[in-house]
C-alpha cells in the first residue's frame, strides 16, 4: 500500500495504490483518488479554491479507469455544498433555469444531515451568484445579497418541517430512457402528500384505479383543493391536475391502472406505463399492490431488452419498497408467461 498526499488551505488530495499478490506470477492493484476537505468557519470558502477543487474532482472522474476509484470526503455540510453545486452546474448545462430549492429538497430526502442549517444554505445560493450562474436560477440577485432574506428562510424552514429523510417514503429510480421514477406512499393527511408532490415537481402522476386514486388524492367533495398558499384543480375529467403555489403554476398530467392482479393486465399496464415514460422527464408513483408490481415488472422488461443476464431478485430488491411474496411470484409468472426468450436472459 502507497500513497501520496498533497495538501491545500481548505483541500488535501490523497493519491493511493493497493496491490494484492494473487499467485506467484499475477498481481491485481487498484488505484484510489482521495479528495478530502475541512470544515470552514466562514464564507471564505467562496472562491476560486472550492471551484478549483470541484473542478479536480471533475477531471479525475472524467480519467478515472475501470481499476480505480474517485472518493469525495468531508463533513455534512461540505458533501451537501459541494454535491449541489456539481448537480446545479450539471444541470445549467442541459436546462435554460433551474429551482435550487427543489434540488435541496431532492438531497436532503437523500440524507437528512445535508443542509441541516440556515448557513449551509445560504452559502450555496452565495456561491452560485460568485460563480455568475445566477442569472439561470429562480433567485434575484437583490435576494441574495440580502443573505437572511425572508425568502431564503421561508425556504429553509418549509425543507425542515416537510423533506426528511424517511423510510419508503419516496425512492428515486432512473429508467432506461432516462426518465426519473419517485415512488410516494398515500399518507393520512393530504397536504402533506401533496407538499412530497410539489417538491419533486413531475410531470406525471401513476396511480391505482381512478375512483380510489381520487379519494388517496383528497378530490372526494370537489375539483379544488387549498392548503395556505398551495391550490390545487383537477382538469380535464381528472387526467390533470394544476398545482399553483404563490406565483408558480404547473400542471401534471395523471394516469390511473386499473386493477392488475391478472398477468394479462399487468403485462398491459407495464407497457403503457414504460410508453408514458418515453414522454416525461419525471414521474411520481402512488405506491399501491398494482402500482409496485406493475413498476416492478416494467423494470425486469427494461432490463431484458438492454442486458444479456440480470437477477431478478436484485432488480425487486433495488426498487427499495415492500414486496409481498403474491407480488413477487406474479413478476415470474409474467416473465415466464410473456415469452420463453426473454425470461431465458433471467439467472433464474
Amino acid at each position: 500500500l502507497t500513497n501520496k498526499k498533497k495538501s491545500f488551505k481548505y483541500f488535501s488530495i490523497v493519491e493511493i495504490e493497493a496491490s494484492n499478490q494473487t499467485t506467484h506470477y499475477e498481481s491485481v492493484s487498484r488505484k484510489i483518488k482521495l479528495f478530502e476537505f475541512n470544515n470552514w468557519s466562514d464564507c471564505d470558502v467562496i472562491n476560486s479554491s472550492f471551484v478549483w477543487f470541484v473542478n479536480k474532482v471533475s477531471e479525475s472522474l472524467l480519467k478515472v479507469s475501470d481499476d480505480s476509484s474517485v472518493i469525495v470526503y468531508g463533513s455534512d455540510s461540505a458533501t451537501s455544498l459541494f454535491v449541489a453545486y456539481q448537480r446545479l452546474t450539471r444541470c445549467l448545462k442541459h436546462q435554460n433555469q433551474v429551482n435550487i430549492f427543489q434540488q435541496v429538497a431532492q438531497l436532503r430526502k437523500l440524507n437528512v444531515s445535508f443542509f441541516a442549517n440556515l448557513e449551509c444554505y445560504i452559502l450555496l445560493h452565495q456561491l452560485l451568484v460568485e460563480q455568475q450562474h445566477l442569472g439561470n436560477t429562480d433567485l434575484s440577485l437583490l435576494e441574495v445579497k440580502e443573505s437572511r432574506s425572508p425568502r431564503v428562510r421561508r425556504e429553509f424552514e418549509f425543507l425542515q418541517k416537510t423533506v426528511k429523510h424517511e423510510v419508503h417514503a419516496s425512492v428515486t429510480l432512473i429508467s432506461n430512457c432516462g426518465t426519473t421514477l419517485v415512488f410516494v406512499n398515500p399518507v393520512e393527511k393530504v397536504e402533506t402528500f401533496w407538499t412530497k408532490i410539489f417538491v419533486e415537481n413531475p410531470d406525471l402522476i401513476v396511480s391505482c384505479d381512478k375512483t380510489k386514486s381520487l379519494r388517496d388524492l383528497g378530490f372526494t367533495d370537489g375539483l379544488n383543493l387549498n392548503f395556505g398558499e398551495m391550490s390545487l384543480e383537477l382538469k380535464h375529467d381528472a387526467t390533470s391536475v394544476e398545482i399553483r403555489r404563490n406565483d408558480s403554476k404547473h400542471t401534471v398530467a395523471l394516469k390511473y391502472l386499473e386493477t392488475t392482479r391478472s398477468i394479462e393486465d399487468l403485462i398491459s399496464a407495464s407497457n403503457n406505463f414504460r410508453r408514458f415514460c418515453q414522454k416525461v422527464t419525471g414521474v411520481v408513483v402512488v405506491t399501491s399492490w398494482e402500482s409496485v408490481t406493475m413498476v416492478a415488472l416494467s423494470q425486469l422488461i427494461e432490463r431484458i431488452e438492454s442486458e444479456s443476464k440480470f437477477d431478478v431478485f436484485r432488480v425487486v430488491r433495488d426498487l427499495g419498497l415492500k414486496v409481498t411474496m403474491e407480488q413477487y411470484e406474479l413478476l415470474y409468472k409474467c416473465l415466464s408467461h410473456h415469452g420463453s426468450d426473454l425470461y431465458a436472459n433471467t439467472t433464474c
